[in-house]
């Protein structure tokens, strides 16, 4: 964990069947064991410009040994305009989601709720854990959604910066989609 109030920025470039797509920003700024994050995409396709932003608000759950979510704000553009805004009970089993102006309450008392920002922390805290399977409840626009992520080995890949020794970790059991992120040994992963 970063030293209190220090900030951190990462771009990643994104592809789509090997095709560069555009890149996403993500900002941490650190407030003792709370993480403000953006997360901001630009991204173009065939003719089309998405992407958006989100602003997460995240905390650690020292009982739980969890980064959860307390609160985030979407707005995106291009294929599915959205404004969305989410607010997490204190135990992060329910949500009161605004989305395009319509309100819904989420429910999941199998674990708690959280946001993409706070999935990407999680990992690597398990990572340093040594944790090489994990599981979580997203919210999304219209869902709480079921994901899992596996490690799938150790890999070494050239970078502008030069080789860095990393963790595969992919998403799995979803058939129709390839999700892959490789997390760095020597970067904090």
């Amino acid at each position: 964990v970063p030293l209190s109030d220090a900030k951190q920025r990462y771009v990643y470039k994104v592809y789509y069947k090997k095709v560069a797509i555009g890149k996403m920003t993500q900002e941490y700024h650190w407030q003792g064991k709370n993480i403000a994050v953006k997360s901001l995409a630009d991204l173009s396709f065939l003719f089309y410009s998405f992407g958006g932003t989100q602003q997460s608000e995240i905390y650690w759950n020292e009982q739980h040994q969890l980064h959860l979510t307390s609160s985030f704000l979407r707005k995106s553009r291009g294929f599915n305009p959205t404004h969305m805004s989410a607010k997490f009970d204190n135990i992060n089993h329910k949500t009161d989601v605004i989305h395009n102006g319509i309100a819904t309450v989420y429910d999941n008392k199998s674990a708690p709720i959280v946001d993409f920002n706070a999935i990407n922390l999680q990992i690597i805290e398990g990572l340093k854990a040594g944790k090489r399977d994990f599981e979580f409840y997203m919210q999304t626009s219209d869902d709480v959604a079921h994901y899992f992520f596996q490690v799938i080995g150790k890999e070494t890949i050239k970078t502008k910066f030069g080789k860095l020794e990393t963790y595969r970790v992919e998403q799995v059991r979803k058939k129709y989609r390839t999700f892959i992120a490789w997390f760095a040994l020597n970067l904090g992963h």
